[in-house]
């Protein structure tokens, strides 16, 4: 099994780059951490084409810090080449396949999250589905809220980074995540019509009669914070239309997230073994290894050496 450590961050494929600065970097406030344009031409395009599975890949990439502390983020990625397919605005909330990002706003510095949604230009307020709410049974000090980015991503402003995604099968999910990757359960929540969590919901998300089970899988170092978690979403009402086939790295949307493992090329190997399909083995460059894997519904997910990963925080 493997030995998660730590979430690392997610990566949101965007049309547009400097309308996506727009909204994470001057309006949610989160700063650049490091950028860098691949090309086709340079020596080390190689590496991100044994990474990727693609040849001559081009792309912009910046790494927006979320938690200065943590060294966590959202990275933005903008592919010229291979292009991939706009976000398809028909997607629904309940779509098996369909995801958003997570991303905490109360984090000293941020600014609190009342004050960003009130502050929202009008072309923004308009984008957001509820003002920020508080859930029943959560700390006092938690609100959440939903909107979207200029790419019709769907963000949720809250108290932790994370990636939801929604799920045809949960159990055959966590069979995966919990019991080969060896993430931990953090909670594992059915949301039901008639229940008090279930008219939040319906006000938070803007579903009628929501009828969810939801499951948060933390890595070792995240579980008591619970911060930096992978969530699941499972509907049974309203029930949604899966994705079909597997998704591309490229195609615009919140497409991955990144945890840390220990032991990155034991770990392939035990992937592999187990009929996991992996992009590649783990590939190394400068200070870490890494490698991309598709889960059971054709999600891509990124693992990341935790040994070779230190060097780049210290």
């Amino acid at each position: 099994m493997a030995q998660p450590t730590e979430y690392f961050n997610t990566k949101v494929i965007v049309n547009d780059m400097e309308k996506a600065l727009g909204f994470y970097q001057d309006f949610l406030g989160l700063r650049a951490r490091s950028q860098r344009i691949i090309t086709p031409g340079i020596a080390e395009v190689g590496v991100y084409e044994r990474l990727f599975g693609v040849r001559s890949p081009h792309f912009w990439e910046i790494s927006m810090e979320t938690d200065p502390e943590l060294h966590r983020g959202v990275t933005l990625i903008q592919w010229y080449s291979p292009q991939g397919k706009p976000r398809d605005q028909n997607l629904r909330m309940c779509d098996p396949g369909f995801a958003w990002v997570g991303i905490p706003l109360q984090v000293p510095p941020r600014k609190e999250l009342r004050t960003t949604y009130e502050r929202a230009p009008h072309s923004l307020i308009n984008k957001f589905i509820s003002p920020p709410m508080h859930l029943t049974g959560l700390p006092d000090t938690y609100r959440c809220c939903f909107c979207y980015d200029p790419d019709g991503n769907l963000v949720e402003l809250t108290t932790n980074d994370h990636l939801s995604t929604v799920v045809k099968d949960m159990d055959r999910m966590l069979a995966f995540y919990r019991d080969t990757l060896g993430l931990k359960v953090g909670f594992d929540d059915t949301v039901t019509p008639d229940s008090l969590r279930g008219r939040e919901y319906e006000m938070l998300l803007g579903i009628p009669t929501p009828h969810v089970r939801v499951v948060r899988l933390f890595c070792e170092n995240d579980l008591a914070s619970r911060n930096g978690g992978i969530e699941f979403l499972q509907w049974f009402s309203p029930q949604g239309q899966p994705l079909e086939g597997k998704r591309n790295i490229w195609d615009v949307g919140p497409r991955f997230a990144a945890i840390m493992v220990r032991n990155l090329d034991a770990v392939y190997d035990e992937l592999v073994g187990k009929g996991i399909e992996c992009f590649s083995p783990s590939v190394e460059h400068g200070a870490w290894k890494a490698l991309f894997l598709y889960d059971p519904e054709g999600n891509i997910f990124e693992l990341i050496d935790d040994v070779s990963h230190q060097d780049m925080r210290r």
